[in-house]
């Protein structure tokens, strides 16, 4: 990535193909910032299909956590 935060951001499938993960390394407002997202959506145990809406948390090496529908 390049811009206001410039540095890495890659995607990779989970083993199973149910949930994209991303990987962030980036530099934003002179801070190194290092992170992760999960992608997909939710399946409750013992539910026979995944729900419709595509789910997402995100956390990084500044505690932050974030939630996205």
């Amino acid at each position: 990535m390049t811009g206001g935060a410039p540095g890495t951001v890659t995607y990779d499938w989970m083993e199973g193909g149910f949930f994209l993960l991303q990987d962030v390394d980036l530099v934003q407002d002179g801070q190194p910032i290092k992170g992760m997202e999960i992608i997909g959506r939710d399946m409750p145990f013992g539910a026979d299909k995944p729900g419709e809406d595509i789910k997402s948390r995100y956390f990084d090496s500044q505690g932050n956590t974030l939630d996205y529908v």
